[in-house]
């Protein structure tokens, strides 16, 4: 249902909202879509638009929301890729009393890649709250979130090398706490020997570089955001984001293969054996 509803170019709510919001700039939102908006909203500010819910122009352009019936679309030129760079709105407006939201722009496509799968895990959790689980590990397309007591067992989990079928390192998790990782590790093309992966700079309408990063936080949608935002950001900026999302436990792998890491998280890590 979450897949159908928040999916931006399917028949849901999500994909559906679009022809409305075209001519008029508003449109009424479901409860849920309301609030998971207001929350991209919010965190996007945060992020300094590192992370953006208004990105779903560029990503048709670069073919990316096809990858999967179109493995390598064609490479965008300078002039398409500014032309859709004119329907990024980064001051989403919602209004969660009238579930009602307004974009300042025309043509604006909102995208939720960076943030849905976060909310996702958010609502499993709260589903399990209304069952007798003493523990649980859920997983959604890769990224976790541990629930159970305090005194539950920690999970060792494997943190994944976005280059090779193997892991980097590994970790605990904590009962409570979520690990979200983003990067070209999957949905990506290559092109004239460049590799084009799903994630956007919303800032230059052009795909990232960086490999991977991945963050640990009891809050899966802000650790969702966070880790897409240190992507965009990349290792000059990683310091910076994690200052302004309040992340303490995050890694990043540069477009080298570097990995920066922040104190709590270098702690954290443990070899593979």
């Amino acid at each position: 249902a979450i897949n159908r509803d928040w999916y931006a170019w399917g028949d849901g709510e999500l994909g559906t909202l679009h022809r409305p919001l075209q001519p008029a700039r508003s449109a009424q939102v479901s409860p849920p879509l309301a609030a998971l908006l207001a929350d991209a909203a919010t965190l996007g500010a945060r992020s300094g638009n590192r992370f953006s819910a208004c990105t779903g122009n560029l990503s048709q352009t670069w073919g990316l929301h096809t990858l999967q019936q179109q493995p390598s679309p064609p490479v965008p030129d300078a002039i398409a890729v500014t032309t859709a760079q004119q329907h990024i709105d980064c001051q989403l407006h919602v209004d969660l009393a009238a579930e009602q939201i307004r974009v300042a722009k025309p043509g604006v496509v909102l995208d939720l890649g960076g943030i849905a799968k976060g909310a996702a895990l958010r609502d499993a959790i709260a589903a399990l709250l209304l069952f007798d689980v003493s523990r649980a590990l859920i997983d959604v397309g890769g990224d976790l979130m541990a629930y159970g007591t305090d005194a539950a067992e920690p999970y060792t989990i494997g943190l994944r090398d976005p280059r090779a079928d193997k892991p980097l390192a590994a970790i605990t998790l904590q009962a409570g706490e979520s690990v979200f990782s983003s990067g070209d590790y999957a949905r990506f093309y290559e092109a004239d020997g460049q590799r084009y992966q799903h994630i956007i700079d919303p800032r230059s309408g052009y795909p990232v570089e960086t490999r991977a990063a991945t963050v640990i936080h009891n809050d899966p949608v802000l650790a969702d955001v966070a880790a897409t935002a240190l992507v965009v950001g990349g290792a000059d900026e990683f310091s910076s984001v994690c200052d302004a999302l309040g992340v303490t436990n995050a890694l990043l792998i540069d477009r080298l293969g570097n990995m920066v890491n922040t104190k709590a998280m270098q702690q954290r890590l443990q070899p593979v054996t």
